[in-house]
This record gives structure tokens, sequence and C-alpha cells, in this order.
């Protein structure tokens, strides 16, 4: 069967359990179940907003904050040139901002420009890549392996004996190297698999 209101539907329990499930049956290998949020426009436009999820919920004093929003915008809706905008955006310290955007030409981290800091962590590591919000990369730079940073490019190689950059291209992985050496403090420059160039720790 199906359901079919003219109006808004609220569907209310008194306790945590699901109000909504989707449930298909289909033994096939077709997406299922789905969930369509359809904007069924007249005269659909540039910009118009196809779709939105708000995740709301009070705060101390009563009142209905959104503290999370997905929204999804038709920013191109020329027939066969169609664009769209995806936002994630959250509530920081009682403001709304964007934490992603994704556009047809890019996506956006920290897109609102707040304190926030960019981490990925790896397997072992918390901070494989680390950006810190406060300052930004043109301050405190670009940290790989490490949170400390103090301008430009910091690296902090997991071998405790040297540390490696690679450079290559499509047809070789490995052609440049620059090293680090830790037991003489020495940078070597690498070609080509063997040593152009080595500074020792005097400079010489």
């Amino acid at each position: 069967g199906s359901i079919t209101s003219s109006d808004g539907m609220t569907i209310t329990t008194a306790d945590n359990s699901t109000q909504l499930t989707l449930t298909s049956t289909d033994a096939d290998a077709d997406a299922g179940p789905a969930l369509d949020l359809y904007r069924n426009s007249g005269s659909p436009a540039d910009s118009d907003r196809v779709g939105i999820v708000r995740f709301a919920g009070e705060n101390d004093a009563g009142q209905t904050v959104h503290y999370a929003v997905i929204e999804t915008l038709m920013t191109d809706v020329s027939d066969g040139t169609e664009d769209a905008q995806f936002d994630l955006r959250t509530i920081v310290a009682g403001t709304e901002k964007s934490r992603m955007s994704m556009v047809a030409a890019e996506t956006v981290i920290n897109q609102g420009g707040i304190d926030l800091d960019f981490r990925v962590e790896s397997n072992n590591l918390t901070h494989a890549l680390f950006v810190d919000g406060a300052t930004g990369p043109e301050t405190t730079g670009l940290s790989i392996e490490t949170t400390s940073s103090s301008g430009g490019l910091n690296i902090i190689s997991p071998n405790t004996g040297r540390g490696d950059i690679f450079f290559g291209d499509t047809a070789d992985l490995n052609v440049g190297q620059i090293r680090y050496a830790h037991s003489d403090n020495s940078m070597t420059f690498r070609t080509n698999a063997a040593d152009a160039l080595v500074i020792a720790s005097t400079g010489a």
C-alpha cells in the first residue's frame, strides 16, 4: 500500500525505539531499501535547495537547536550540465558553521573559517596529517606524523634513524630522494638511487 499526505506528518514515541524503518525483502543485487528526497518543482531554478535533513534537540534553556544539518542545492539545473552542492554543518559555540562543502569544482573543509584542527589518523598514529586550525599552514605549516609545527612542511619519520622525502612520476616512483640521517646529522640528495650531494652536519 501507499501513504499520501497533503500535510506534514509526525511520528511520536515515548521511548527510544525506532520511529521509522524502511525494509526491502527483494533478493536481487539492486539497491534497497531506498529513500528519495524529491523536489518536484514546476519551475526549477539554479541554487534551489533540493533537500535538507536537520538533527534537532533542545538546549538547557528549552530552545530548539539544529545541532547538525545536511543540505543539498541544485546549483545548475540545465539539462545535461546539472551540478549540485552538498553541505555538512554543525553548531560550534552557538553558531551554525560549515564543516564540509562539496561543489562542482572543489571540496572545502572548514568553509566557515573557524578554529578547527584538521587531523587524519592512520592505524597507529593520531596525527598522520595535521593542520592547526588556530593559525593554519601559513604560520605553523602542514605537519605529517606530528602535532608540533614551526612553519613550512614538517615531516617526522617513524624511522628513528633517518627521514626521507621521495620524488617520482608515473614511470618511476623513486627517482629522487632527500634523506636526513640522525646518526651524523647529515643531509643527502639522491638522484636515480645514487648520492648526488651530501651535506655534513658542519655544512661542508
